[in-house]
C-alpha cells in the first residue's frame, strides 16, 4: 500500500467506468476499509471499527430494541467469533436472531456508515486488489441491498455539505457534547429552537453520549441534533470533547472544499473511452447517458411526483432513484407549507413522510382528501416502521399504498409505476 492524498470520489468512479471486479483496501489512521465491487457495482462495504455495538445502534434506530436485547442474551457465541461482521449477520439470520428484512436494514447502513467515513478521507494508503485474488469469507456474500453508486455518493455528499456549516464548532458526529450550565442551556438563545420537553432530554444525555448516540435515542439524525446543538455551542453553552478512542480514529469532516462537495453527474459513472482501467475485467453493457427533456420523445408523458419529508437526504435519494425520464420531481421539506406547492402543481402521486415535525403524515393526508383537486391523487406512506403501521387507519386516512425505508430504487420504481403508468 501506498500512502498519499487521495480523492475517494474519483477512485470510485475510476471503479465504476472501468466496471472493474474485486476489493478496495484502504488503510488510515490504523483502520481498515474494505469496499467490494463487481463488474463496477458496489456490493458492500464495512470499516474495521465497526462491531456489534454498531449494529446495535442501526436496530435501535429502526426501533428493534427488543432483537437488539435477545441477540445480547443468546447469541455470545456467535458474537464472540472471530468471522467478519457481514459473517456475523448472516449466522444470526441463519439461527433466526434476524430476518431477511433485519439483515438487508443492517446490509445498507453498515455500507453506507463505511462509505461514509472513506468519502471523508483526505490522507491514505490503498490497493486495489482483483476478484481473482481475494480470499476472505466475505466472498460468498450475496448483496441484500442494490446499490445506485452515483446516488449514494451524492447522498453522502449533501450531507456532508450540510455538516461543514457547523465548522469549526463540529467536526464529527462522534464527538460528545458536554452542557456546561443547566439552567443556562433552558433558557433560549439566538437561533435556538429546542423545545422544554426537548431541552430536558438533551440536558441528560450529554454526559457522554456522542451526537450520533443522542440522535439514535431521540429517534433524529446526526445532523438534526447537530442543528438543534449548535446556537449553543456557538454561545459556549455547549462544550463539544473529541470522539472516545477508537473511534477518534475516523476521519473527521473535511474543509469545505467546492470541487469535492460538488454533486456527481451521472456521467461521471458511465462508460468512458478515454478511461484506463484499474484491472482486467469482464465489460458489463455501457451504462445509459443521462436523460435531458431535450432528448425525451414528444409524445412521452412526464408524471408529476410531490415527496414531501423533513430529511433533506430522503429527498435527495428519492429524486434521483426516479430521474427526469418519466417523472417531474418537487421535493418539500417543511410539511407545514406544502400545501400551497401541491394544490399549483396537481401532481400524479404524492410520497409522504409518515414521521415529521408537528404534523405525521396521516394528519397531512387527511387535511389534503378535503381538497377536491387531490381527492383521486394516489398517496403513499413512506415510512422506516411500516411493522407498526394500521392499515385500517391508513385506508380510513386516505392512504393508497405505504413505502418501507430503507427501499432500493427498484422498490420506489415498482411502486410508483403501480400508481401512475397506466
Amino acid at each position: 500500500m501506498l500512502k498519499k492524498k487521495i480523492n475517494p470520489t474519483q477512485i470510485i468512479q475510476k471503479i465504476v467506468k472501468t466496471k472493474s471486479s474485486g476489493k478496495l483496501e484502504i488503510k488510515a489512521n490504523s483502520v481498515i476499509w474494505n469496499i467490494y465491487f463487481s463488474d463496477g457495482i458496489l456490493q458492500y462495504a464495512n470499516h474495521s471499527l465497526q462491531s456489534f455495538k454498531t449494529i446495535q445502534s442501526i436496530l435501535l434506530r429502526y426501533n428493534l430494541g427488543e432483537t437488539v436485547k435477545n441477540i445480547s442474551q443468546k447469541a455470545q457465541s456467535i458474537l464472540n467469533s472471530n468471522k467478519s461482521l457481514f459473517s456475523i449477520v448472516d449466522q444470526l439470520v441463519e439461527n433466526n436472531f434476524l430476518n431477511r428484512n433485519h439483515k438487508k436494514i443492517l446490509h445498507k447502513e453498515l455500507t453506507q456508515n463505511a462509505i461514509k467515513f472513506f468519502l471523508w478521507l483526505t490522507e491514505a494508503e490503498f490497493a486495489w486488489i482483483p476478484q481473482n485474488n481475494l480470499n476472505s469469507d466475505e466472498d460468498s456474500i450475496i448483496a441484500d441491498y442494490i446499490w445506485d453508486i452515483r446516488t449514494l455518493v451524492n447522498s453522502v455528499m449533501v450531507r456532508l455539505n450540510a455538516w461543514q456549516k457547523f465548522a469549526p464548532f463540529i467536526q464529527s458526529p462522534l464527538q460528545c457534547p458536554i452542557c456546561l450550565n443547566d439552567s443556562l442551556f433552558r433558557k433560549k438563545v439566538a437561533s435556538g429552537n429546542i423545545s422544554p420537553a426537548m431541552c430536558e432530554k438533551l440536558i441528560k444525555l450529554m454526559r457522554g453520549a456522542t451526537i450520533h448516540e443522542i440522535g439514535i435515542i431521540l429517534k433524529q439524525t446526526d445532523l438534526k441534533i447537530a442543528q438543534f446543538l449548535f446556537p449553543y455551542i456557538q454561545d459556549d453553552l455547549i462544550k463539544i470533547q473529541p470522539p472516545q478512542s477508537p473511534l477518534d480514529r475516523l476521519p473527521m469532516i473535511p474543509p469545505s472544499i467546492q470541487t469535492k462537495s460538488k454533486p456527481i453527474s451521472r456521467n461521471n459513472f458511465g462508460d468512458s473511452k478515454t478511461s484506463q482501467p484499474i484491472v482486467s475485467s469482464n465489460q458489463n453493457q455501457a451504462q445509459k447517458s443521462e436523460v435531458t427533456p431535450s432528448n425525451i420523445k414528444a409524445n412521452q408523458k412526464i408524471y408529476k411526483i410531490v415527496s414531501i419529508d423533513d430529511s433533506p437526504t430522503m429527498l435527495d435519494l428519492i429524486k434521483n432513484y426516479l430521474g427526469t425520464e418519466k417523472y417531474e420531481v418537487c421535493t418539500i421539506e417543511n410539511p407545514m407549507l406544502s400545501l400551497g406547492p401541491i394544490f399549483d402543481m396537481k401532481p400524479d402521486l404524492i410520497l409522504l413522510d409518515f414521521s415529521m415535525p408537528k404534523i405525521n403524515g396521516n394528519k397531512l393526508c387527511q387535511i389534503l382528501r378535503r381538497s377536491h383537486v387531490l381527492k383521486q391523487t394516489p398517496i403513499i406512506m413512506v415510512s422506516g416502521n411500516c411493522q407498526n403501521i394500521d392499515k385500517a387507519q391508513l385506508e380510513s386516512s386516505g392512504i393508497n399504498d405505504y413505502l418501507a425505508k430503507p427501499f432500493t430504487r427498484e422498490d420506489l420504481l415498482a411502486i410508483v409505476a403501480k400508481y401512475v403508468i397506466k
